[in-house]
């Protein structure tokens, strides 16, 4: 019964210490959902791949339809499919298992960077034990406490932090850059930063230990949300898309314009001596006479008749004209 009852405080402990990293995942989450620890995705996790491998729907199952609304939900995806969120959670190989690389996949969705923090919090619980209080979580500043549990009597630990430009943190306490705890002594870190628009990073680690911890502060935008830059990336490059699917049409509609005018001024030369040209530059053996501007105007009229040409006589009519976009048409006769 006693070691029944030490191994429930284990698993509390550890509980209560996964808890604790979880909040660097809290910290660095840029969609609005509730962070779900490992253990109980992991569990949900086998159920849903055990059910989807069995070709359960989640009409007719409803604890796989609790499933899968539990995982879009946690991945901040009500609309996705049942096969989305089984390419994320279940193995590629085998679907009624759990991928490896679910929870990370998980955190990377809803916080891209922190896993990493993450993974290194749980490896440093043992001695150290990080978390970011969820009350100090804002745009400008947060604080991370820092809690020493060696498993060596009389065993010290020597934390350092440094940080990207930008950012100022410091040590309850202490006025350097460093502190000394000893066995069941905490400190805390505070951060802060006037730019809250340019992402950086607070990394605390342990000069006489393997403990390092680097975490993500996300930038906020004005009102005070915080902003994935995955998302503006892929918003910028829609928009861009967007403008060069449009030049694209323009430049096909030009084409398509100046090929309708070559084919009339072919036609023009082959039935015709006198012919109308994009620009003032006659084809080899024909005469520039003037320019047209918008069909024939009394100082063109007077060109032609000065050139020998009877407008509107002779069956060599001349109608009214271009203009060509960013031309100014020329009038040629062929001798």
């Amino acid at each position: 019964m006693k070691k029944f009852l030490a191994y429930l405080f284990l698993l509390a402990c550890n509980a209560t210490r996964a808890q604790e990293c979880e909040s660097i995942i809290v910290f660095s989450k840029t969609a609005a959902v509730t962070v779900t620890d490992s253990s109980a995705f992991g569990q949900e996790a086998a159920n849903f791949c055990s059910a989807y491998s069995r070709g359960a729907s989640t009409s007719s199952d409803k604890n796989f339809g609790a499933s899968y609304k539990f995982f879009s939900a946690s991945f901040g995806q009500e609309n996705a499919s049942v096969e989305t969120i089984a390419s994320k959670v279940c193995s590629a190989t085998n679907r009624s298992s759990v991928s490896q690389n679910a929870y990370r996949q998980y955190v990377d969705t809803i916080a891209p960077g922190a896993f990493d923090a993450y993974q290194a919090c749980i490896s440093a619980r043992d001695s150290l034990q990080f978390k970011v209080n969820a009350a100090s979580m804002l745009p400008d500043e947060f604080d991370i406490s820092a809690h020493f549990k060696p498993g060596v009597p009389k065993a010290t630990a020597q934390l350092r932090h440094s940080e990207s430009q930008g950012i100022d943190c410091l040590w309850s306490g202490s006025e350097g850059d460093g502190i000394t705890l000893t066995a069941g002594e905490s400190a805390t870190l505070h951060c802060s930063r006037k730019d809250r628009a340019k992402p950086g990073y607070v990394k605390v680690f342990n000069t006489v230990g393997p403990e390092t911890l680097t975490i993500p502060w996300k930038q906020y935008d004005k009102d005070g949300n915080v902003v994935d830059t995955m998302v503006s990336l892929t918003a910028e490059l829609f928009k861009l898309k967007t403008t060069v699917s449009a030049l694209q049409t323009s430049v096909v509609a030009n084409q398509t314009q100046t090929a309708s005018h070559s084919s009339s001024i072919v036609e023009l030369v082959k039935g015709t001596k006198l012919i109308v040209q994009p620009t003032n530059q006659c084809p080899p053996g024909w005469v520039f006479v003037t320019n047209l501007f918008v069909g024939i105007d009394p100082n063109t009229a007077a060109a032609v008749t000065n050139a020998g040409i009877a407008p509107g006589g002779g069956g060599h009519g001349l109608a009214m004209v271009g203009p060509w976009p960013g031309y100014h048409p020329g009038l040629c006769r062929r001798p």
